[in-house]
């Protein structure tokens, strides 16, 4: 709405003869303008409703007249979908009915409405895939269309190890905005960045350095969460310190949940490095997982089902077992 539009009185006529008016899209106001839009606001008929959808959060002004007011608010982020609201929308607008395919969509989204619907079109279009679902949904050219969010979760401690110093002050809106999520993330994986943002943003994009994930991986050793700092070191490629925050954290991490992506880092970990007690807390991470079926032993070391297929024909040649990347890792949900 133009500015003059305001100052001149005219938002009582738009609303004459209805009951609702919706003002989209409002822009960044100075605060001039945003006192003159309250004053409009106050001068409309008894009975119409006035909703407001701005980008931007409002002022000093207007933050006072809706403390009077007590309108109700919602952010973006209070506008995601639920699980059950994705697989409703999934099924009956898209013929889409693969089990447990709605919580997968929800997690990669973030229940983000348009998130929601390019990712389901992009599945009818090319089928659902058997395994994650963010590449396929993500890749360059497609619907939804490198720089990934590797750090979960996003702090501003973490973001000025990582050279954005100045970031403390964004994450707030950056969470209010719904940027920054905690949808499929466990108690102390989150926020990150909804994953599909993460994703497109990072095409043609360099990676992430590893001295970079280090110093990440570093602060979360120092500060926590435990679980973030094994991953960033497993990210980052120092095995040895990811061995070390196993060995201390290893049982408070299988407590918090998540056993299957422990038992995994276990077992990507060089032989050297796996140690008795690290396999006994993958042992017992498998357990805790619901496989309680005897494991294959290669020089004393467990081999979880999903990796006998590839263990090492010499089984003193001293290979690592299973350096695929746990499905709960911080920003490579699927």
């Amino acid at each position: 709405m133009r500015r003059n539009t305001l100052l001149s009185g005219e938002l009582a006529e738009l609303a004459a003869g209805t009951t609702q008016l919706v003002l989209d899209g409002l822009p960044a106001m100075p605060e001039r303008t945003e006192q003159a839009l309250l004053h409009a606001i106050t001068g409309l008929p008894d009975g119409v409703r006035l909703a407001l959808s701005s980008r931007w959060p409002v002022g000093c002004a207007a933050s006072s007249w809706l403390t009077r007011m007590a309108p109700a608010q919602l952010r973006p982020a209070e506008l995601s979908l639920t699980t059950d609201q994705v697989d409703e929308l999934l099924k009956a607008e898209y013929g889409l009915t693969a089990p447990a395919l709605a919580q997968r969509v929800h997690e990669v989204t973030a229940g983000w409405p348009a998130l929601v619907r390019l990712v389901a079109e992009t599945l009818v279009a090319e089928g659902v895939p058997t395994g994650p679902l963010l590449p396929a949904v993500t890749e360059p050219g497609g619907l939804v269309t490198g720089y990934v969010a590797d750090l979960a979760p996003v702090t501003a401690g973490v973001c000025a190890v990582a050279g954005h110093p100045a970031a403390g002050p964004q994450l707030g809106r950056l969470v209010r905005t719904g940027l920054l999520t905690r949808i499929g993330t466990d108690p102390d994986t989150g926020p990150r960045v909804v994953p599909v943002i993460a994703a497109v943003a990072g095409h043609d994009r360099p990676p992430v350095t590893s001295r970079t994930l280090l110093r990440a991986a570093t602060w979360y050793r120092e500060h926590g969460p435990a679980r973030a700092a094994a991953y960033t070191f497993r990210l980052g490629g120092d095995d040895a310190a990811l061995a070390a925050v196993l060995d201390e954290h290893g049982d408070r991490m299988l407590a918090a949940g998540r056993p299957g992506a422990i038992a995994e880092l276990i077992a990507g970990l060089p032989a050297p490095l796996r140690t008795r007690r690290l396999r006994l807390l993958g042992g017992d991470a498998l357990r805790t997982a619901g496989d309680a079926a005897p494991h294959d032993q290669v020089d004393g070391r467990f081999i979880p089902p999903a990796h006998r297929a590839t263990r090492p024909s010499d089984p003193t040649d001293g290979s690592p077992v299973g350096r695929s990347w746990p499905a709960g890792a911080p920003g490579r949900s699927a």
